[in-house]
């Protein structure tokens, strides 16, 4: 039951982020480039986003199996569609919204050469030592969301062939995790 509710403290802090950098994000900031680049530019984020999405459906099974027999399907894909989809909207105009501040703030590009970490906790600027513990609640959330593509790529390993399923799944996450590092 608890696992239901982790979510809580990312949604927080995202809330919190908003608060503080939004006043920032420049609406109006045109995409920069010819059209070709702009257009190249937009499909590439299109396949950031389909790929960071698509590794669900390798452990979704392993999800499902705890909702009983009896649950609607359209419950079960009304769960699925908003889960995946309303947060990742709403991180994805978060981050845009931080795109659009990094040209027009010197101190946002700065920190953006460091690290997006760096610009994360420039962002909660302002907030004192509750800024950086909020980069962390955030940082943890990053390293939460990468164990389930983890373990789908461990499954997608073991499909390839006899050899790679002799080799334990949890090996191949640990050798994914170092590749991932």
């Amino acid at each position: 039951m608890l696992r239901s509710f982790g979510y809580i403290p990312q949604a927080i802090v995202l809330f919190v982020l908003v608060g503080s950098a939004a006043p920032n994000f420049d609406t109006s900031a045109p995409s920069v480039g010819d059209s070709a680049t702009i257009n190249a530019n937009r499909a590439s984020f299109f396949a950031l986003i389909f790929a960071s999405i698509i590794g669900f459906s390798a452990i979704s099974a392993d999800v499902y199996v705890y909702y009983p027999k009896d649950y609607p399907k359209w419950m079960t894909f009304a769960t699925t569609w908003s889960g995946i989809w309303v947060a990742l909207i709403f991180t994805n105009i978060v981050g845009v919204g931080i795109a659009t501040g990094v040209p027009n703030i010197p101190e946002w590009s700065a920190a953006y050469d460091i690290s997006s970490g760096a610009l994360l906790l420039e962002c909660y600027n302002g907030l004192g030592g509750f800024g950086g513990f909020c980069v962390v609640i955030l940082s943890l959330g990053a390293i939460t969301q990468n164990a389930p593509c983890t373990y789908s790529a461990a499954l997608t390993i073991q499909v390839l062939g006899r050899y790679a399923e002799k080799v334990p799944r949890w090996a191949w996450c640990v050798m994914i995790t170092i590749v991932e590092v």
